[in-house]
């Protein structure tokens, strides 16, 4: 929208933000430019007036008024205030970190040699530290005090015994930490794209961890448990990771405890992909409670695909009327440009559900094309109901589209897999004689034993009607 820095920065800011850079802007401590004052005024005033449409004839204007228009001059003071801004988002951050405004004050003081008030200032650090919640960055905290000590201690000269250990501990707390974090986050992003890392690092770390004293650090424990369960698919590491996310469900931002959250979820999709339907339940409640409790609410907004698959998982589980309730409440809290369609799609899905094929039909011609696995989710939808209500004509063309559409659809990876064997075994189906037992039972047997099918639920349940 915005092809300069200044602008795009202006958009963002919020009322709050604008009003309060005026002030700082207005601050002869903070800016000692009129020209930058009076670039702000431009875009505060005519600028928002006018749309946020950018007119660098009247932006020159104001602030060299009566000279010929130059672009470039222009360029100066825009710049110049690009990193007036900048440095006041900075500053608001720092303004809101009580403890590292006590810890950068410890500093200034062992800079100035002052003993007392550098102990009041790392005293008071270290408590507001504890304040916080105990994530990585506390333990990074936690060891730039450690170092802020030591440093001290090295300006004085002193001779006894220094925190060199404490330094060490605390750096090695957060290392395991940010090391163990990055890695599960790596293999939840891998579970999506083909994307190769480096886990080289990890057995080794692993290894050390194994009975040690780290272990009793949530943050590191935490990812520890996440980390073996998702690569060893270990129901038992995954329960103790399940149990230290409720324990230490208030040690955490709010920000980690959705990456928490979201590492749980994608641990038991994954196990659901190949067969473990015992998850189903699990992968359900995680997504249930972390909605009504707003962990997978951010600012008011339901991601697209935790809202449709709690749908998926909930009619998976009979709980239609439930299902029917949180497709209309939370409907709302989609993001504005999915909202339509996959409110449409779901509640399609609902009414599937309930065999109101007539209803399902009439809202899947309504969803759009925009997002294509809910376009391919809507065929196949179609496509089940085509099968159960007999129509093999339509259904019969729509195999044929729909196969040729995913063939040529590249960047499916390997969901094109998933979904052409829907397309097989519904194919198959329709081609076996009604009365042949012997090769419906081979047919449902080579359904049973495929890996990674979606519907695979729908196609085994046809053998038994």
């Amino acid at each position: 929208m915005f092809t300069h820095k200044l602008l795009l920065l202006f958009h963002h800011l919020t009322g709050v933000e604008k009003r309060e850079f005026s002030r700082y802007i207005a601050s002869d401590y903070f800016n000692k430019r009129d020209d930058l004052q009076a670039l702000w005024a431009y875009l505060l005033y005519e600028f928002a007036a006018a749309g946020h449409v950018f007119n660098k004839e009247k932006a020159f204007e104001a602030v060299f008024p009566g000279e010929p228009f130059d672009e470039v001059k222009l360029r100066y003071p825009m710049s110049w205030l690009v990193k007036s801004i900048a440095y006041f988002l900075a500053m608001r951050r720092f303004e809101k970190n009580e403890a590292e405004q006590a810890l950068q004050l410890a500093t200034a003081c062992r800079d100035k040699k002052l003993e007392k008030p550098f102990q009041q200032a790392i005293s008071q650090a270290e408590k507001l530290l504890e304040g916080q919640v105990h994530d990585q960055e506390y333990h990074h905290a936690r060891y730039r005090i450690e170092l802020e000590k030591y440093a001290f201690s090295l300006a004085e000269k002193r001779t006894e015994a220094n925190n060199l250990a404490e330094v060490g501990r605390s750096l090695d707390a957060y290392l395991l930490a940010a090391k163990l974090k990055q890695s599960c986050l790596q293999l939840a992003h891998q579970s999506v794209y083909q994307v190769d890392y480096d886990y080289s690092f990890l057995p080794g770390l692993l290894q050390f961890l194994e009975g040690s004293i780290y272990l009793d650090v949530p943050a590191i424990a935490l990812y520890y448990h996440c980390y073996r369960a998702m690569t060893e698919g270990d129901e038992g590491h995954f329960r103790q990771f399940r149990g230290l996310l409720e324990r230490h469900f208030g040690e955490f931002t709010k920000e980690e405890i959705k990456d928490l959250w979201l590492l749980a979820i994608n641990f038991c999709i994954k196990r659901l992909n190949t067969g473990g339907q015992a998850y189903v339940q699990e992968a359900f409640g995680l997504y249930r409670t972390g909605i009504e409790q707003g962990i997978l609410i951010e600012q008011g907004i339901l991601g697209r695909f935790a809202y449709k698959n709690t749908v998926a998982l909930g009619l998976t589980l009979g709980q239609a009327n439930w299902v029917h309730g949180f497709i209309e409440k939370y409907k709302d809290a989609l993001e504005p440009a999915h909202r339509d369609n996959f409110y449409r799609y779901n509640l399609a899905r609902y009414h599937f559900s309930e065999k109101q094929f007539g209803q399902a039909m009439e809202l899947l011609v309504q969803v759009g094309d925009s997002d294509l696995l809910l376009n391919l989710d809507s065929k196949v939808m179609l496509l089940k109901m085509y099968y159960e209500l007999g129509e093999f004509d339509a259904l019969d063309s729509l195999l044929a589209s729909l196969k040729t559409f995913i063939r040529r659809r590249k960047e499916l990876g390997y969901q094109k897999a998933h979904y052409l064997g829907i397309v097989h075994f519904t194919q198959k189906m329709m081609g076996l004689p009604p009365n042949d037992r012997a090769a419906w039972e081979h047919l449902r047997s080579e359904i049973a034993a495929a890996e990674g099918l979606p519907e695979k639920a729908w196609l085994l349940g046809q053998f038994l009607k």
